[in-house]
């Protein structure tokens, strides 16, 4: 398994309905260190926050990590959407494959991607 493909069958595996976020948060800026982001921590509204880059023009990804309710499990597949988590995939992994494709780009701009 590559990182990316890591990072988004951990992030889905997190169980973080509407105002139970802080684990996946956590979580979230764990791997974020652990990938090499320059920082990443909890800011003072509890969101995730990773930075790569110290230049002065910014790009900012944001996206949701809550999810409806319930606990289903992850499953992987042999198929063109090999992760499965319902009401997990539309929120964490849209964004997730977005910040994966920024993080590459990041370490070529002349800025910081935040």
């Amino acid at each position: 398994m590559n990182d990316e493909f890591e990072t988004l069958i951990g992030l889905v595996s997190q169980y973080s309905p509407s105002g139970q976020e802080r684990g996946a948060v956590e979580w979230l800026v764990a791997r974020m260190k652990a990938l090499g982001f320059d920082d990443a921590f909890v800011d003072e509204a509890g969101n995730a926050v990773g930075v790569m880059g110290k230049g002065t023009k910014q790009v900012v990804l944001l996206g949701h990590i809550d999810t409806v309710p319930g606990e289903i499990s992850v499953r992987v597949e042999d198929a063109p959407l090999p992760c499965m988590a319902a009401g997990r995939w539309m929120r964490k992994g849209r964004w997730r494959v977005l910040w994966m494709r920024w993080q590459r780009s990041a370490r070529r701009m002349a800025g910081s991607l935040l």
